[in-house]
């Protein structure tokens, strides 16, 4: 069974932050890695649950509104 390093939270914190020695924590992610996920997923992945500077403050469904207006 594989070990959980990051939680889904913490790896979205961690690309939004560009914490790129966080990310080498992960087993086989080398600080080049690193910089490619960051660079490829900075964009596509959604603010942490607990990342105050990024969260929607919309509410909790905020999305849902806008796309059913």
């Amino acid at each position: 069974m594989p070990t959980v390093v990051l939680s889904p939270d913490e790896l979205r914190t961690a690309v939004a932050r560009e914490d790129l020695a966080r990310l080498t924590k992960v087993p086989g992610i080398g600080r080049k890695g690193a910089g490619r996920i960051v660079l490829e997923l900075k964009d596509r992945l959604g603010p942490a649950t607990g990342d105050a500077a990024g969260a929607d403050v919309s509410g909790e469904d905020g999305w849902r509104g806008s796309v059913l207006a």
